[in-house]
C-alpha cells in the first residue's frame, strides 16, 4: 500500500523497524494462555513463562506466510472487498460510549443509536465495512448488548461484518450467525467474511481473552487487524504522559 499518510524517510523507518526488532527479541510479549504459547512452540519460538520472543527471521518467516491480498464477502456481494494492494479500505471507529447530539449536549449511547449509524454505514458511499459495537448502548444489558448489536449489523446493512471480539463466547456467536448467512462453516472457511479487531494492552502484552477470541477466528480462517497502538483509559494509561512512557 502506498505510504500516503506519513513523511517519514526510508532510514527513518529503519530505525523503527530495528529497534521493533530488539524489543520483539530481547522484550517479548505476553501471551496469557497454554494453548497460544504451545502454538509459538512448536513453531520454534523462545517462551519463558508466558513470555515469546520473535527474532526478525522468525517474524519474516511468519509474514511470508500471509497472502499478500485477500476477497472478503459481504452479505450483498455488490459490496464485496479485496483487501490488499494500492486501495484503502475504510470503516467506521468503535467503541464509544458516549455521543454528542446535535444541540451539544453530551450523552449515554442507546440502541437506537446504534441503529442509526447502521444506517448511515449502509448509505454512506466512504465507509465500508460495518464496524461492530461502533457505539455502546447503554440500554441493553451489557451481557448481552452484542446480540443486539450484531443484529443490528446484519439486517440494517449488507456490508462486510466484524465478530464481536470481546470474548472467545462472543466470537463464537457471531461465527454461528455467519454460518447461517454465508451456508455453514465450511463456507465461512473457505472464503473470508468478516474483518475483526483484536486490541493489545501496554506494555506488550495480550489479555487472555484476546489470545483466544486471535486464535478462534485464525482457525476459522477470518482476518484480523491487530491494533498498532493502545487506546488512553482502555488498554493502557489514561494520562498522556503515562501513555508515551
Amino acid at each position: 500500500m502506498p505510504n500516503r499518510f506519513h513523511n517519514f524517510s526510508q532510514e527513518q523507518l529503519r530505525t523503527i523497524h530495528q529497534a521493533s526488532m530488539e524489543i520483539l527479541a530481547e522484550t517479548g510479549v505476553e501471551f496469557p494462555g497454554q494453548a497460544g504459547l504451545e502454538v509459538f512452540r512448536q513453531n520454534g519460538f523462545r517462551t519463558d513463562g508466558e513470555k515469546v520472543f520473535i527474532t526478525e527471521k522468525q517474524l519474516e518467516s511468519a509474514l511470508a506466510s500471509v497472502p499478500r491480498s485477500f476477497h472478503l464477502r459481504a452479505r450483498n456481494p455488490q459490496n464485496d472487498l479485496d483487501l490488499g494492494g494500492k486501495d484503502f479500505v475504510l470503516a467506521p471507529t468503535g467503541g464509544a460510549p458516549h455521543i454528542m447530539d446535535p444541540s451539544g449536549e453530551l450523552r449515554e449511547c442507546s440502541l437506537v443509536d446504534y441503529d442509526n449509524f447502521a444506517k448511515l454505514v449502509q448509505t454512506s458511499p466512504i465507509n465500508m465495512v460495518m464496524t461492530h459495537r461502533v457505539c455502546f448502548p447503554a440500554d441493553v444489558h451489557p451481557d448481552l448488548a452484542y446480540l443486539d448489536m450484531f443484529k443490528a449489523d446484519v439486517l440494517l446493512t449488507d456490508r462486510v461484518l466484524m465478530c464481536s471480539a470481546v470474548s472467545k463466547d462472543q466470537a463464537e456467536d457471531s461465527l454461528e450467525i455467519l454460518d447461517l448467512i454465508f451456508g455453514g462453516r465450511d463456507e465461512v472457511r473457505k472464503s473470508p467474511c468478516s474483518l475483526n479487531v483484536i486490541n493489545v494492552c501496554s506494555p506488550l502484552k495480550y489479555a487472555p481473552d484476546k489470545t483466544e477470541v486471535l486464535m478462534l477466528l485464525a482457525e476459522n480462517n477470518q482476518p484480523v487487524a491487530v491494533t498498532n497502538m493502545m487506546m488512553l483509559g482502555a488498554t493502557g494509561p489514561l494520562s498522556i504522559a503515562g501513555a508515551l512512557t
